[in-house]
């Protein structure tokens, strides 16, 4: 793989640092990275965490605006706030199931459409954010073969706050959570609505989207979260969430259509039994979504969506940083619209193992059986030896398995009746003083294609098989004279289709920098410029090469007092016209002449207060 005279840049500037990085202190970080509670160090997979504080300095909106900055992940948009957006991660998308979504441990995953609801998923409730990199379906089953990542959203505590946010295009926002607890009892109340006036969704190549008609957003989410402690080892919580969107956009060569929306509604319930005492922990849970839409394009259309989910875990702790987790889950999804079902039951084991003090040993196995498909089993291995505070090597190889979506196998067009995708990769990990390098490798194999008109397509498995390789670069470092924080990244990207194609709208090159600056008492500077490299809306380097291009946001806020903050924020600062994803049909025009808008350079100002 060549490296760019950027990515030689990027790498010398990196390695030549003389003043590295003090250890940093993870071992308050605990993530569910294994479907178990476990500290940060002892996962060996790549494991990047988003928290709370990241989200509030650096105001971001929506999952999507969140992951820009995660090594190895890219989003491709189609238009701004509540538009349809696929995650990236090393090249597999969430729009194509390869990459598992879940809130809380709930499956995002819409059985009657092509993925996660990713427009939808907002984060002002949320806690943190886990993004787990590789192959992990041996834990979490199908969908999770390029990785996982996990929105942990705000438990029951005493809280109350509010947010208060205008800004560009008539964007308005109101927060608020609401929430207490005693020695028997905890709640969390949030409302959330977000609305604006938007801009055009699509736009000519190069013109000034202004000129359009706006295709504007609104959302509301309502979510209750509830917790019982019966006894200091047994507790019963529940979970009751509703997302109420709707969301104008336009066709492909007509900017100023007026005509076109989507409305969207999805609801989330869950009732679960936790036991934790001694060594031993254990889970018995029942949930249930509903996903419904409603789309005016092609005389009206809607798809109606059901996942059903019960199962239960149970954790056995034989070690002071040893554990055990065993897992039992079943699965139905059904379309109700077209009448399509399947259920699935999964049974997974869990293991992590210090075999020395510094060398960490992770295991997991499943088996998941399918009433549609065939039954799988997968797994994943990996190691990871410390050798001292800031020094480590990590290596991991794992299975995937991505079933078909009920939207997939509803095809009456389909040739021959599909097949689950079969993935197998591997990562290496070396970490030095605030420097991580990974290098990376999948295969894919039935690999799910859809051909054809979008409306009249089908879809069929390719033969041979889809491959991806590449490298992630990562480098933090505190500058505590001058109380400033400073991350780079980076990822070089090689994705190959079946007919060994390079991948469409896969970037070859991407890198991020980011810098918090504190040196004012109670006030945050931060800008955070990302630059994504050569990147075509067609396989083998064919269509439009919409790439090459920085983007930079500005982040200020001001701590009033302990319950008063301010903040400002400017997004794409320089007021780039770059381009994510292509509206023509066919995508191999050299030249587009119509592209999904970005909204050009914005602004925010808010306001949070808290109790």
């Amino acid at each position: 793989m060549k490296l760019s005279k950027l990515s030689a840049a990027i790498l010398a500037a990196t390695f030549s640092q003389t003043v590295f990085a003090d250890a940093t202190d993870l071992d308050n970080i605990v993530v569910s990275a294994n479907n178990m509670s476990q500290n940060i160090q002892s996962v060996t997979s790549q494991v990047n965490v988003i928290t709370r504080e990241d989200i509030e300095q650096k105001n971001y909106q929506i999952l999507g605006d969140a992951l820009k900055i995660v090594p190895g992940v890219s989003v491709k948009n189609t238009g701004g706030l509540g538009k349809s957006s696929s995650i990236f991660m090393r090249g597999a998308s969430s729009s194509d199931r390869q990459a598992l979504i879940l809130i809380d441990g709930i499956e995002q995953t819409d059985p009657a459409g092509i993925g996660a609801n990713v427009a939808n998923m907002l984060l002002s409730n949320v806690e943190r954010i886990e993004i787990l990199k590789g192959p992990q379906s041996g834990v979490w089953g199908a969908n999770a073969s390029a990785g996982v990542i996990n929105i942990i959203t705000i438990k029951g505590q005493k809280i109350a706050n509010v947010n208060v946010e205008v800004g560009s295009n008539n964007t308005k926002k109101l927060a608020t959570t609401l929430g207490a607890n005693n020695k028997q009892f905890d709640f969390a109340f949030h409302l959330e609505d977000i609305s604006t006036d938007g801009f055009t969704a699509i736009k000519p190549y190069h013109s000034n989207e202004s000129s359009y008609e706006d295709d504007g957003f609104n959302q509301t989410d309502v979510s209750f979260k509830m917790g019982i402690n019966i006894t200091p080892a047994h507790r019963i919580e529940t979970l009751i969430k509703n997302t109420s969107a709707s969301n104008e956009y336009d066709s492909g060569t007509n900017p100023d259509d007026a005509s076109l929306y989507n409305d969207n509604e999805i609801t989330t319930r869950q009732l679960q039994y936790l036991y934790n005492q001694d060594k031993i922990n254990g889970r018995i849970y029942i949930n249930e979504q509903t996903m419904n839409a409603f789309y005016s394009g092609y005389g009206g259309y809607s798809t109606d969506g059901l996942i059903e989910g019960l199962g239960g875990q149970l954790g056995y702790q034989y070690g002071q940083q040893n554990a055990l987790n065993v897992s039992l889950e079943k699965k139905h999804f059904r379309d109700t619209l077209s009448d399509t079902e399947y259920t699935n039951t999964g049974y997974a084991i869990a293991n992590s193992h210090y075999l020395t003090p510094s060398l960490v040993l992770n295991e997991a196995l499943r088996y998941d059986e399918y009433d549609n498909f065939d039954n799988a089993t997968t797994g994943k291995i990996g190691l990871k030896n410390h050798f001292t505070d800031q020094i480590f090597i990590a290596a991991n190889y794992g299975t995937g398995y991505n079933a078909p979506s009920l939207y997939q196998v509803s095809r009456p067009a389909n040739p021959t009746e599909l097949k689950p995708e079969s993935v197998e990769g591997y990562e290496f990990t070396l970490g030095a003083y605030g420097a991580e390098l990974t290098y990376f490798n999948s295969q894919t194999k039935d690999k799910l294609e859809a051909l054809g008109s979008w409306f009249n397509g089908y879809y069929v498995n390719a033969d041979g098989k889809t491959t991806t390789e590449g490298w992630e670069l990562s480098y933090q470092k505190e500058l505590n004279a001058i109380s400033t924080h400073f991350a780079v990244n980076a990822t070089w990207l090689t994705a190959k289709n079946e007919d060994k194609q390079l991948k469409a709208y896969i970037p070859q090159q991407q890198a991020n920098f980011t810098v918090d600056n504190y040196s004012i008492t109670n006030l945050h500077l931060g800008l955070e410029t990302r630059y994504t490299g050569t990147n075509y809306s067609a396989d083998d380097e064919v269509g439009a090469q919409i790439g090459e291009y920085f983007v930079t946001d500005f982040n200020i806020d001001y701590q009033v007092n302990k319950n008063l903050n301010l903040y400002a924020k400017v997004v794409n600062l320089t007021d780039e016209d770059y381009i994510t994803s292509v509206a023509d049909w066919p995508a191999t025009n050299v030249t587009p002449n119509y592209v999904y808008a970005n909204g050009g350079r914005q602004f925010f100002m808010g306001v949070r207060g808290s109790l």
